[in-house]
């Protein structure tokens, strides 16, 4: 994972966000959700080094991994915030929570949520160790929420 300083160096290149930001409403979600698969398949690799995690049921490990995905999700985008300029690595390029609202005010409440989380996370400057325990925990106690 990158850390602050290395996310910091990077620039912000005007083009790549003006095109995030002009992406339609279903283009841009869909590109999320590209995205985020790709980090949920990271996470199923990850669960998979947890200890015991491999012991369990295929059927509970699949039901952890639904409940525990999009928690997850959120915890590693705290490692890819630029808590300076509240912008998070999106690919190859650093884009402001802005460039994630629609007109939609649910879509908008759920960036300001999932942003908001992933900042306080951030702030923590939890060690790699430290993240990898509290990622455990989400997972394997589903009833814990982020919050």
């Amino acid at each position: 994972m990158r850390t602050t300083a290395a996310l910091s160096s990077l620039c912000y290149d005007m083009s790549r966000i003006l095109y995030y930001k002009n992406l339609g409403q279903e283009d841009l979600w869909l590109d999320c959700a590209e995205k985020l698969t790709a980090m949920i398949q990271n996470i199923i690799e990850f669960a998979k080094l947890i200890p015991g995690f491999m012991r369990l049921s295929q059927d509970d490990q699949i039901l952890l991994l639904k409940t525990g995905s999009f928690e997850l999700a959120i915890v590693r985008m705290s490692r890819l915030m630029d808590l300076s300029q509240n912008a998070v690595l999106y690919g190859d390029v650093m884009l402001p929570q802005e460039a994630f609202y629609t007109s939609d005010s649910f879509e908008m409440k759920l960036v300001a949520f999932i942003f908001e989380t992933a900042k306080s996370i951030a702030e923590l400057k939890l060690t790699e160790t430290e993240l990898a325990l509290y990622q455990s925990l989400v997972l394997l106690w589903p009833v814990l929420k982020i919050p």
